[in-house]
């Protein structure tokens, strides 16, 4: 408990011309905009209740948060839009990690996107600077920094289902590679269930 503290007066603020009201707004004039809202902002409002309970009480609520495979997608097909532009590497990493500041604000800097952001900056650290640091080394460093920033993190549920599963994928990445794309993908799938059992069960 970091305080407590004695609320006197609630205002309510207008936040429709924020970016994230101006997102919001346009997700609501589309079908299922619950769904799409919560994979792009991790905003669980407009869906019913009833429905997230189910998806709690099964266990898979973690499915409709942000997390660091949102964050790959993203720097993935930005890097290949600017590699087809003619950017060169530098141009191209850098542009990506500001992208990806920039949308780790829009969903208010969420534990596991901070994470999979700080991860992201190392990696590209390491490959641009041809440091050769073990990607392994580089993932302990990113939880390392991240628990002394904010050591409450470690109590975060989103924070420990995305070290565990990230953890079991650079630890088996070996494993993971197969030219089946199919096999791959079961792979990944039965790698970050068995890293991140123990927190289902739990």
């Amino acid at each position: 408990i970091a305080g407590i503290y004695l609320i006197e007066k609630i205002t309510i603020k207008d936040y429709s011309l924020s970016i994230q009201g101006l997102i919001k707004r346009r997700c609501e004039k589309i079908d299922n905009s619950g769904y799409l809202l919560a994979f792009i902002l991790g905003s669980k409002n407009l869906i019913d209740k009833e429905e997230v309970n189910s998806y709690q009480i099964n266990g898979i609520s973690h499915l409709l948060a942000i997390s660091g495979m949102h964050l790959t997608i993203l720097a993935g097909i930005m890097l290949y839009l600017l590699k087809c532009l003619g950017f060169g590497d530098y141009i191209r990493y850098f542009g990506v990690i500001l992208f990806l500041g920039f949308y780790a604000y829009l969903v208010s800097f969420t534990p596991s996107v901070m994470r999979a952001l700080l991860f992201y900056i190392l990696v590209c650290f390491n490959k641009l600077g041809h440091l050769e640091i073990k990607i392994v080394n580089l993932f302990l460093l990113t939880v390392i920094l991240l628990l002394l920033w904010q050591p409450n993190y470690i109590l975060d549920i989103g924070f420990l289902y995305s070290i565990s599963s990230s953890l079991g994928l650079v630890l088996f990445k070996d494993f993971l590679n197969d030219n089946n794309k199919v096999l791959g993908v079961f792979k990944t799938s039965l790698v970050a269930l068995f890293f991140t059992l123990p927190i289902t069960i739990n």
